[in-house]
């Protein structure tokens, strides 16, 4: 299986590529998986969050991928998503 990629621009910075999602990282690793035909939801983190039943943002990027079999390691960087079952 060939690798997914997310989208690159060129830093204005550093004129190095960089990711390039709307959402960040969380956002290219969510489109990855959705590519990769992965099943995946927020965690109960990022919900309490959303529904306003928690102030604490979350930080870590993570997903939770019930009843799948998916192993692979989404990093970009120093960054890798968290996978929970």
């Amino acid at each position: 299986m060939s690798p997914v990629s997310g989208r690159a621009i060129t830093s204005q910075i550093s004129g190095e590529p960089i990711l390039y999602s709307p959402g960040g990282f969380i956002g290219a690793a969510r489109q990855a998986l959705d590519k990769l035909g992965v099943k995946w939801e927020p965690t109960e983190f990022q919900r309490a969050y959303n529904e306003g039943r928690s102030t604490q943002v979350p930080v870590n990027p993570a997903v939770r991928i019930p009843g799948s079999r998916f192993r692979r390691k989404l990093r970009y960087q120093d960054t890798e998503l968290r996978l929970y079952r």
